[in-house]
């Protein structure tokens, strides 16, 4: 189900602007996938967390990802459980964002995902391209209510202070950070 931005409510896909990419993955910040420009409502935390995963860690068979999202289920309802978040996916829309090969999933290359927009901007010293990729702490309160080893793998990735003084240049990184941070009165 596509979420429009404009209404916060369900509805159709609208067209989307020429510029838009297809797929786009939001993990600076609130996460969000995005069909078109417009926030899809995958139906899960745990097939959004998925995606999450993939882009930051690349390629993962179905078995490492049944274990990391459901490490108390035996292997067998693990992976039903795996095949249901990639049925949710697939009946959103975002079938496309992922590659299957065989026992293997990644991310489609045609995903944008905004981390990776920062890094290359970062690599390519374009500033305000990285200014506008950053959307705020990494997986930004984001977790899973039985999350398990993803929690614990969420928890390991850089605090957002400390991921941009270790990519950014300091005088981007104190900008961005302030950006970041929310408005006092």
């Amino acid at each position: 189900m596509v979420i429009d931005s404009a209404t916060a409510g369900p509805g159709p896909l609208p067209p989307g602007p020429a510029q838009a990419p297809a797929i786009g993955l939001q993990l600076f910040g609130v996460p969000a996938l995005r069909l078109r420009g417009h926030i899809v409502d995958t139906g899960s935390r745990k097939a959004l967390a998925l995606l999450a995963w993939l882009a930051l860690e690349g390629r993962g068979t179905r078995a490492r990802l049944a274990t990391l999202f459901w490490p108390d289920l035996d292997a067998a309802s693990a992976r039903r459980n795996l095949r249901r978040e990639l049925h949710r996916l697939r009946s959103a829309g975002a079938e496309a964002a992922l590659l299957s090969n065989g026992d293997t999933l990644a991310l489609a290359p045609s995903t944008t995902v905004d981390v990776q927009a920062f890094e290359t901007a970062l690599a390519i010293g374009d500033d305000p391209a990285a200014v506008a990729a950053y959307g705020g702490p990494l997986l930004d309160g984001f977790d899973l209510p039985d999350g398990g080893e993803f929690d614990a793998w969420a928890a390991g990735l850089p605090a957002a202070d400390a991921f941009l003084r270790r990519t950014v240049p300091p005088i981007l990184a104190l900008s961005l950070i302030h950006i970041s941070e929310p408005t006092r009165p």
